[in-house]
């Protein structure tokens, strides 16, 4: 059977609304948190549809899961989706049965890590009619420019060229955190679709000029290696200072953009220390800090903590200013908690 040219995002997220025999929509690839966020607009696709959450844990115990969910219907028989959360290979099992079911009406949108060519899965995709499958890999500037500036336009902002290159490499050619910059920017411009206004470059830098005012160094090493007692000595040593929420934010988004930018030559057999010392961004005073971290975060768990991120600076800038704080610390403590966890699991201590 000849391979199935993958989907371009566009073709993907078309294909949702007329699905003519696709039975899976699997995105993947390199740039996982890409691959999380067209996930994420296609399960918008389906309304509201009742949605069924299932990860490669809960079919390593069932492989039949699959199937049997996507064949099932709802107690008054309402139509239903499932989203699938994989790391590699692991559930072809799983999905092998589904695609041999007769009566699966039930749509799986899945996310899979950077499926290589030697992948089983990713081969499976390639030659079933029934997969609609879509390979994310990491934006440069021609790829990202454009793509913001639509995004801009649905927010009823105009951006030039200029203006959207230069978020895009402020945000390290993230589009999760290219998307929240304008995002501000819309809120910022009071802007919307009806009424459009033309984005400055000066009021982009004066809105990101707090990431370059403070310092969280110190505080974002503890929290992302999972040193509590260092973690609540710095939280309460910048609370004494004054703690700017969103600026701490801000901070540990660009450090786990940087990690998720690094952490694919991890997966390819590399040592997080090679990797680090590899970045000339990285200054060498935190070179073995920074390896822990990047040890610690796997691609899943770093996009899982993007969007967490970015979910939490919606909620600072939504809540009284009185409370931001101790909500910031609140989630920070549980990220510190996180890693923690992982590094006694796996005795990471060096």
């Amino acid at each position: 059977m000849a391979a199935v040219k993958p989907l371009t995002e566009a073709q993907i997220i078309g294909a949702i609304g007329n699905p003519a025999g696709y039975r899976m929509f699997l995105i993947c690839g390199p740039e996982e948190t890409a691959a999380h966020t067209i996930a994420s607009n296609l399960c918008k696709k389906m309304g509201d549809m009742e949605r069924i959450d299932i990860d490669s844990d809960m079919l390593k115990s069932e492989p039949a899961l699959l199937a049997d969910e996507a064949c099932s219907q709802s107690l008054f028989g309402d139509k239903r989706y499932i989203r699938l959360s994989l790391k590699r290979d692991e559930a072809l099992g799983a999905i092998e049965n589904l695609l041999e079911c007769d009566n699966a009406e039930n749509i799986v949108i899945a996310t899979a890590g950077n499926l290589t060519k030697a992948s089983k899965l990713r081969k499976l995709a390639e030659k079933s009619a029934q997969i609609a499958f879509h390979i994310c890999y990491a934006p440069d500037a021609k790829d990202l420019v454009p793509i913001l500036i639509d995004n801009a336009r649905s927010k009823g902002l105009q951006l030039d060229r200029a203006l959207s290159a230069l978020i895009a490499q402020n945000c390290n050619y993230n589009r999760s955190l290219a998307f929240s910059e304008i995002e501000k920017l819309a809120l910022y411009y009071d802007a919307d679709s009806e009424r459009p206004v033309e984005a400055k470059i000066e009021d982009f830098v004066k809105l990101s000029a707090d990431a370059a005012a403070d310092n969280q160094g110190a505080l974002i090493n503890a929290l992302l290696c999972g040193n509590i007692k260092q973690s609540g000595e710095q939280l309460s040593e910048a609370r004494e200072m004054g703690l700017n929420a969103i600026s701490v934010v801000r901070a540990m988004q660009r450090r786990i953009t940087m990690l998720a930018a690094m952490r694919p030559q991890v997966d390819g057999g590399r040592s997080a220390a090679e990797v680090v010392k590899r970045n000339p961004a990285i200054f060498w005073k935190e070179e073995s800090l920074v390896a822990i971290q990047l040890t610690i975060w796997t691609s899943q768990r770093l996009a899982a903590l993007i969007t967490h991120l970015l979910n939490m600076e919606g909620e600072i800038m939504a809540v009284k200013v009185e409370f931001s704080t101790i909500f910031l610390e609140q989630e920070l403590m549980r990220i510190a908690r996180a890693a923690a966890s992982v590094r006694r699991k796996h005795n990471i201590y060096s």
